[in-house]
Parts: structure tokens; sequence; C-alpha cells
């Protein structure tokens, strides 16, 4: 027998049996996905039974996995993220898999694109620091933020942990407003101020955790995103970019119906925090012109708003669609779906009407829509605007997206 733990597992051979009437059979007689999970749990073992023995006993230990969740089935992907949050030390995991991301916290996350600068990485972070040189004008400003600012002495770090308000941002350079190096130092706070603005709040995360879990995973993988209403406005998307021969998966371009899952104006923010590139399509409406409102009240400018938010011009989506003349497709599209006056009823009753069966008559006028490049092209102009548009001007392009 060998003396030392790390040459008896050498020399081991891993046999597993899956029910207790099945045969005992090698690791590598297993599919894929039993192997990635075995590969999981020999970890466990190995950081429980022999890290102290081979190593320090204060060492950490770091597991790092290539798609784990690979052959394995949706629920099992999503499952996987429990066992691997419970093993000890550092993990470092890459994943194509939006069932697993599911369940992943926020901040936890590393989105990582090729870009035309070369590869980036981007986040979540909860706090944003940068040094400056310690002065004492500075303490006094520091412990009346009530903990949003902290200064570190020793590293000469200053840290906020949230946004850094305009009137915080200019006492800080007011403090140092006679220092021999100010030009420096106020560079810095600027930068500091400017980082803070992709700032994500806790409460605005949790409820993305709790809304957006159905669509989260597959947002984060998209190249692009584009965000509407609800989900009458995301069937109709889906199905006029088929009848406009753009398909969306394609272009990595992922529909977000905002007010199922948030609202916009949070998709907004955190898709600038990810330098995700992004368009929105609201209503004319007061609500929807309420959404861009709060999409401006982000930190955005005037002009940057202005170029990525569309609004229908007639008012809200069945207002727009009659607009556009397509009153005969929503009355037979009615018809279809069981309203036998829907072709003589008045226009106030056909509006009321389409505005109670809204996802019913979407799908099907998006099956329609797909079909047919000739209704497609009939369609309101801010939705075909938003697909047809340059991907390289209106998106800035990106590729290679990974996590």
């Amino acid at each position: 027998m060998p003396l030392k733990s790390w040459d008896l597992l050498s020399k081991t051979e891993i046999i597993l049996r899956n029910e207790p009437d099945w045969p005992w059979l090698p690791l590598q007689r297993h599919g894929q996905g039993v192997q990635s999970l075995s590969v999981i749990f020999l970890f466990q073992a190995f950081v429980e039974h022999l890290l102290s023995e081979l190593y320090e006993p204060e060492s950490t230990p770091v597991l790092a996995l290539e798609e784990p969740e690979t052959h394995l089935h949706p629920q099992a992907a999503r499952t996987l993220w429990s066992h691997v949050s419970k093993l000890p030390g550092q993990k470092i995991i890459t994943t194509h898999s939006p069932y697993f991301v599911q369940h992943v916290p926020f901040r936890d996350l590393r989105l990582v694109r090729l870009t035309a600068n070369g590869t980036e990485v981007r986040w979540l972070p909860a706090r944003f620091s940068v040094q400056v040189p310690h002065i004492a004008a500075l303490d006094p400003v520091v412990a009346g933020t009530g903990g949003l600012l902290t200064y570190d002495r020793v590293s000469q770090t200053l840290t906020v942990g949230g946004k850094l308000e305009e009137p915080l941002y200019r006492t800080l350079l007011t403090c140092y407003g006679t220092h021999g190096n100010r030009a420096v130092i106020h560079g810095v706070l600027r930068d500091l101020r400017d980082k803070s603005l992709l700032y994500m709040p806790d409460d605005e995360l949790h409820a993305l955790e709790t809304f957006a879990r159905r669509i989260r995973g597959e947002i984060f993988f998209a190249r692009r995103w584009m965000i509407v209403e609800g989900q009458a406005e995301y069937l109709l998307v889906h199905g006029l970019a088929r009848g406009l021969g753009y398909d969306l998966d394609e272009h990595g371009v992922a529909v977000i119906d905002a007010m199922n899952n948030g609202n916009p104006e949070t998709f907004a923010a955190l898709a600038r925090a990810l330098g995700i590139p992004w368009l929105a399509v609201v209503d004319g409406d007061p609500a929807g012109l309420g959404y861009v409102q709060a999409i401006g009240r982000r930190d955005f400018d005037v002009a940057f708003v202005a170029s990525r938010c569309r609004t229908l011009p007639a008012g809200n989506l069945e207002q727009q669609l009659l607009a556009e003349g397509l009153e005969p497709e929503l009355r037979t599209t009615l018809q279809a779906l069981g309203h036998a006056d829907a072709l003589t009823m008045d226009r106030p009753t056909l509006e009321r009407c389409l505005d109670k069966n809204k996802t019913r008559y979407a799908a099907n006028l998006a099956v329609r829509i797909a079909a047919e490049p000739a209704l497609a092209q009939r369609m309101p102009q801010a939705f075909r605007d938003a697909i047809v548009d340059s991907p390289e001007t209106s998106f800035d392009h990106s590729s290679g997206d990974d996590l």
C-alpha cells in the first residue's frame, strides 16, 4: 500500500453504481453528465479529507470548472449551482448555460466579451474605490455619510458603497481644492463618480432575482437587448423580425418584456453596467412616456435617451396598430379567437376588446406577420426601425459572450 495519500489517490479508480440493483461501473463508462457531477463531489471529498494533510492548515482550495453543466438536462443544470455554491474555497466557473446562471447571484457573475478593443469583463460591483492622499478635511466628510464613504489610511483608498451623488462629489472636490496635486486628484474623484453611476442597488437586483429569473439566463448571453413593455410586444417583435428576414437569435438580440420582469429603467441601467447595447420601444401614452422619463433619471444623457428610446406616436399598442391601417387584420384575428361580433363592433369597443385579449391577439397576429412579409412592412415604424437599424451603429456590435 502507498504510504502517502497522494500516491494512493493517483492509483485509485472511481467506481460508481447509480442504483442498488445496477452493476458497478468505472467512472469513465458513465455518461458525461455523471462524470461532471463526480468531479465536483470528488473535489468536495478532497477538501474534507486530504487538503489539511497535503497542504498547510490555512490553505484555501480553488476550483476551476469549464462548463460543468455539459450533458445535464435543464433541471439538473439549475440544481448544479446549489451544489457548487456549498463547496468551500474559491470557485471559478465558465458556462454557456442559461439554466445554470438563473440561480447565481447577480454580483457573483462576470460577463466576458470579445470586443474591438480586446477581451472585456463586466460585473455589478457593490462598491467602487480610488486612491487619494489623506487630508484632515476628508475625515468629517467620510464620517458624515453614514457609511456610504470609507477611507483606509494605510492604502489611501477611498471607497463609495453605492452611487456618489453630485453634492457629495462636489464636497470631495472642495476638500482638495487647495491641494498641490488637486488637478490629478480631481480627475481621480471624477472617475470615482463616473464609475459609481454604474451601481445597481441591492433592492433592484433582488427584484430581478425574483421576477426576471425566467429570462435572466438568456439575456446575459445576448449581444444586444431590445426592451419592450409587455408580452404582446414581445410576441409581435419576434414575429415581425421573422417577417422582415432578420433572425433575432442569429444576431444575438434578446427581447425583454420589461413589465413582466421588472421595469424598463432597471433593464436600461443593468445594460449600462454590463456594457450591453440596448434599444427600447414603448407606448406613446402617459405610461410609456413615464418610462422614458424614468430612464432619463438614471443619469443617462438626454441625447442618448432620445437615440435609444422609441415611442409609438399614436398612443398605446392597439391605437398604433389601428392607426397603421391594420383594423381589418385585427378584426379577423378577434373573430378567429371566438368574438363573433368582431367584424361589426364599433371602434371604441374594438379597442377595449383588443386590450382585454392583448396576448391572444398578439400571438395570432405574430404568426401571420412572420409568414407574410407584406404584412410585416405595415407594422409600426418604431418596431421596424428598432429591428432593421444597422447593428454597428445602433447596437455597437460585439461577440463572444461568456460567463
